[in-house]
């Protein structure tokens, strides 16, 4: 029985990749049905697909182009490609599949990383990445998408429009597999996921039957479809809600946190999140930056508001109180620029050098990013500059100091270098 397995195997080969063969001995039961190589599928399938769709064999140039993943690991074992452009260049390669006992898989970005994909074994891909059409509704509060579309190309169009819903973050990802998965983004705070936005859905199901899906038509199958999807069809169009866009500007901010602050740092995340506006997303990472910690990962931390610039500033204000591990406030600049005058002492030029290194100073502060906000090394400061250019512009900085001075030097004794007055 064995050797039959592996006669089998070798039979059919001819229609497998070269890849994981000795895997796939046992499965030689279930493709043995298959009497069909892939320059004869392509053979009978090309006729019944539309003039724009092709297919794409494992010898052509294209063929890795077209199978190539976000990660390799796991998955699956492509025997052919094809690329379609209608309902009906789904429906025929299904069929065709289904009759010769071939397994198929859609794909619409790339990017899907589960273990189960490895059980993909000579699977044909059904390509719909070029089915990327999107088209908004007169009303404008609904959009017609292609089952191929990816994150970018729809971002881009509705905005484009003055419209945005919410899809998957990474803009290369194809808009259908997170839909089918719930579909967490940016927006979801204020709109639900994505697979909330869904209207209806056309799709193949596995037999090769087109059906649509809605709240109104097959209802038991739109609710499998919104959080369980990849399990029920291929999806070739999408009636998607679209919303008109609150903000022409977003607001970001990345913080860098030392793993010794892990715990004040979800201590108070855990606290801001029971406030927080739902135009907010809070994004972390663990990531090793040798240059900042040589043993323990950092924490990077980012904060995404759909807003306004001060409203998210006030948000995000208790974040840079425990942002930096000491009092210094100029950790993001990058350059140290000291204008410095040197003369033998002489007070007759004294004033001329002052008034001088005034206008140094201020030539280059209105060079600078932040022209009305003088941001000065307190060991290098004149002594003239107002006391957030030296300890911070963030009003907390100061205030934290002053009740930090109150606690520890009531009667003011140590006054004499850049005083906190």
């Amino acid at each position: 029985m064995e050797f039959l397995a592996a006669g089998l195997a070798w039979a059919v080969n001819k229609i497998a990749s070269s890849q994981n063969v000795l895997s796939r001995l046992g499965l030689a039961s279930l493709v043995a049905q298959s009497t069909i190589s892939w320059p004869e599928f392509s053979a009978e399938i090309s006729p019944q697909l539309s003039p724009r769709a092709s297919v794409i064999l494992q010898h052509e140039p294209l063929f890795i182009n077209h199978t190539s993943r976000w990660r390799d690991w796991h998955s699956p074992d492509v025997g052919v490609v094809v690329k379609v452009f209608t309902e009906n260049d789904v429906q025929a390669t299904i069929r065709v599949a289904n009759e010769y006992g071939l397994p198929f898989l859609a794909r619409s970005g790339g990017h899907g990383a589960t273990e189960s994909l490895s059980q993909a074994n000579n699977v044909i891909i059904i390509d719909l990445r070029e089915w990327d059409t999107v088209n908004i509704a007169e009303d404008g509060k609904i959009a017609t998408i292609g089952g191929g579309a990816s994150v970018k190309k729809v971002v881009n169009t509705l905005w484009a429009a003055g419209k945005q819903t919410v899809t998957g973050i990474c803009e290369c990802v194809g808009i259908s597999a997170p839909v089918l998965g719930g579909g967490h983004g940016w927006l979801q705070g204020q709109y639900g996921l994505a697979s909330d936005q869904v209207v209806s859905a056309k799709l193949v199901l596995p037999n090769g039957e087109a059906v649509t899906a809605s709240l109104n038509e097959n209802s038991g199958l739109f609710w499998a479809l919104r959080g369980a999807g990849h399990n029920f069809g291929i999806v070739t169009e999408w009636q998607y809600r679209v919303h008109d866009i609150n903000n022409s500007k977003w607001f970001y901010e990345i913080f860098i946190f030392l793993g010794e602050q892990l715990g004040e740092v979800f201590e108070l995340t855990n606290k801001m999140m029971k406030t927080q506006p739902p135009e907010t997303t809070h994004w972390i990472y663990f990531v090793n930056v040798p240059e900042i910690d040589l043993e323990r990962p950092v924490i990077w931390y980012g904060v995404i508001y759909d807003g306004p610039l001060d409203t998210a500033m006030k948000y995000t204000e208790p974040l840079h109180k425990i942002h930096y591990a000491s009092a210094f406030p100029h950790r993001d600049d990058n350059i140290l620029v000291t204008p410095y005058i040197m003369y033998k002492p002489n007070a007759s030029i004294d004033a001329v050098a002052q008034e001088h290194g005034k206008r140094l100073r201020n030539h280059l502060l209105e060079a600078s990013d932040d022209p009305k906000r003088l941001r000065a090394y307190v060991n290098y400061a004149h002594g003239n500059e107002p006391l957030e250019a030296m300890y911070g512009w963030e009003d907390w900085r100061l205030e934290l100091l002053k009740i930090t001075k109150a606690e520890w030097d009531p009667e003011n004794r140590m006054r004499f270098y850049s005083p906190l007055e």
